[in-house]
């Protein structure tokens, strides 16, 4: 009965930390999306610096916690740990593109039909007009990364599961 209890709690453990690190490598990485968005926006739309840094101050330690708990998860095997890492990054990146393919005119029907009374027309088109030139470029140059990255650790893990990269004979 013992041994059952062990290997329940070893288990329920090791699930927990599946789950936690998923969560909070996914999470950390879809935050330095906001991050990017508040960096770019002008002085007129408001002096959002030390709230970007606050994302960024959370989101940093999440990817790390992310990462540790999938290090740990693969046995400390990094080719594993590389190959996990890899399908999680491209979750933001591939959610990141189809998000790119949407309009300016797209948004502000979509924010017209969750919010049918704006308050404030023309400050949220400002805002969206300032998403479309500013914050567009540096996040689509981050979702971008985001792909690259994913896809160069999966087959950087797929290929260090194979054997070594070199051999010298």
């Amino acid at each position: 009965m013992k041994r059952v209890k062990h290997v329940a709690k070893k288990a329920s453990k090791l699930v927990f930390l599946y789950v936690l690190g998923r969560i909070a490598y996914l999470t950390g990485l879809t935050g330095i999306i906001p991050f990017l968005f508040l960096v770019a926006l002008p002085e007129e739309a408001g002096n959002f610096v030390f709230s970007s840094f606050i994302i960024l101050a959370i989101s940093t330690p999440l990817i790390f916690v992310g990462v540790y708990s999938t290090y740990r998860l693969s046995k400390r095997d990094p080719a594993k740990m590389c190959k996990r890492l890899g399908g999680l990054t491209l979750i933001p990146g591939a959610f990141g593109l189809l998000l790119l393919f949407f309009s300016k005119e797209t948004l502000v029907k979509t924010l017209d039909s969750l919010i049918p009374q704006m308050q404030n027309a023309e400050r949220i088109d400002f805002v969206l007009s300032v998403y479309i030139e500013r914050v567009v470029p540096s996040v689509s140059s981050m979702i971008l990364a985001y792909v690259i990255i994913g896809i160069t650790l999966y087959l950087y893990g797929r290929r260090r599961e194979k054997g070594p990269l070199f051999c010298l004979k």
